[in-house]
């Protein structure tokens, strides 16, 4: 999954490492939602960090529950620093981004989830 999402607009990350990515599978010809977990500069972190906080785009969020996903944050000891201000999306009718600044403060998990 690359990283070609509304909010890539908003921030301009020096350089991004993908270290894992995953989708699940539906009914559908497109998955039901993919996931994409990106290593980023320390610096980048925090500029995005304030971004999200600070910035009306981003909304009230959930956790979007994959089994990959929720394994690797386990694994890792990670937990996600900004619940509440996770999803961006325009309306209803288009895919949710949710975004997820995870608390070594250099990884953040994208999750694209078609509606």
């Amino acid at each position: 999954m690359a990283i070609s999402t509304k909010w890539q607009d908003l921030v301009n990350l020096s350089e991004v490492t993908l270290i894992k990515n995953g989708k699940e599978s539906g009914s559908f010809i497109e998955p039901l939602m993919e996931y994409g977990i990106f290593e980023i500069d320390k610096t980048d972190f925090k500029t995005l960090h304030n971004l999200v906080l600070n910035n009306e785009k981003f909304k009230e969020g959930q956790y979007y529950l994959n089994n990959e996903l929720d394994d690797y944050l386990h694994k890792n000891n990670l937990d996600i620093l900004n619940m509440p201000n996770c999803l961006i999306t325009e309306n209803k009718f288009e895919n949710n981004y949710y975004i997820y600044l995870l608390s070594d403060e250099k990884s953040i998990a994208i999750c694209k989830v078609n509606s």
